[in-house]
């Protein structure tokens, strides 16, 4: 095998990356969209499959449906507490919620379960118009592949290396076998880019999947008290990848803009990185959401504590004044008293 040889392998491997790559950012925004297909695996339905001509109707059942009833002890106990608490603690207002969640708890899940899926896709719908704006593809595949030199040809379904990109014209030539090589490399990173940004929309979609699953343990704990920060991390953590996908539009879209602006020689420094930046959204923003949530509780603890605190030292002032008050009148009683009767033995 000579020189060339080797060369029209580099290159083929160039191609080769430079096409998954298109594939999986393509796929990234587009086919990670909440619709029937991912949300029958929660709420359950009928499923048809096609396996060559046969055509057979499955009934999923639905993990909610099955944590629903699997967690209905959980909700017992967390009242039963509630219960016990609210009447040595002398709380009306805590023994309705108790009575109120075994009734509502069940149907709560599902609206709280329906609202979820309703957002989600809106959220998704977000995404693809942030992607959209300015023209070009509803994907912003084809923005993002630019930064690299890189293009789909729809005619014959295969990527175009653009030449005046300087790693794919040293990669071009036949000759430079260092140059080929720093290509592959470069095609590598761009499509772990990709990789890594598909990976982790698809993580994103999985995650909201199953904390809906596991959304009857988080409504149930409102029943008790001591339980009900368990719904408010459950919701942090939903807000924050509800939230990741259109700000990873919006960083991609940011990026394409600030590459406008930049030498070529930084072009694909600034692809690599918004790509990475959008990938890592929902990690950030479920940490970011449940910084702000822990730090609301926190301030509503301090709130409360300040206030009863607030309260005790108020009622020690008063309580404090009035025993002040009661002595001063009772000395000066004494003092007024004791006046008198020196005056009149005197006399």
């Amino acid at each position: 095998m000579n020189s060339h040889d080797f060369h029209d392998l580099f290159w083929g491997s160039i191609q080769a990356f430079a096409q998954w790559a298109w594939f999986m950012l393509e796929s990234s925004f587009r086919n990670t969209e909440m619709d029937s297909r991912w949300w029958i695996s929660v709420i359950g339905g009928d499923m048809t499959v096609t396996t060559g001509a046969d055509t057979v109707v499955q009934h999923i059942p639905g993990m909610l449906n099955i944590i629903v009833v699997a967690a209905i002890p959980l909700l017992i106990v967390f009242a039963a507490i509630q219960i016990v608490i609210s009447v040595f603690r002398g709380s009306t207002v805590g023994m309705v919620r108790a009575f109120v969640s075994l009734i509502m708890g069940i149907p709560a899940v599902y609206i709280v379960a329906g609202l979820l899926y309703t957002v989600s896709i809106g959220m998704d719908q977000v995404s693809l118009s942030i992607l959209s704006i300015g023209g070009g593809d509803t994907t912003g595949t084809e923005a993002v592949m630019q930064l690299f030199g890189i293009t789909f040809d729809t005619a014959s379904n295969r990527v175009l290396m653009d030449e005046n990109y300087q790693q794919w014209a040293m990669s071009r030539d036949r000759g430079n076998i260092g140059g080929v090589l720093f290509g592959v490399l470069i095609a590598l990173i761009v499509f772990l880019a990709a990789f890594f940004l598909t990976a982790m929309m698809v993580l994103r979609l999985v995650a909201i999947l199953l904390l809906a699953v596991f959304l009857p343990i988080a409504v149930y704990g409102m029943t008790l008290d001591a339980a009900k920060g368990m719904f408010n991390r459950w919701l942090g953590i939903v807000v924050g990848l509800l939230l990741a996908k259109p700000a990873a539009a919006v960083t991609i879209k940011m990026g394409m803009t600030i590459s406008t602006t930049a030498p070529d020689a930084w072009q694909f420094a600034a692809g690599i990185v918004c790509l990475f930046a959008a990938a890592f959204m929902p990690l950030l923003l479920t940490q970011f959401v449940s910084f702000i949530t822990s730090g609301q509780d926190s301030l509503d603890r301090a709130a409360l504590a300040g206030a009863s605190g607030g309260y005790r030292q108020g009622v020690a002032l008063v309580r404090g004044g009035r025993t002040g008050f009661t002595r001063t009148v009772r000395s000066t009683g004494r003092f007024m008293r004791s006046t008198v009767g020196r005056g009149g033995a005197r006399r």
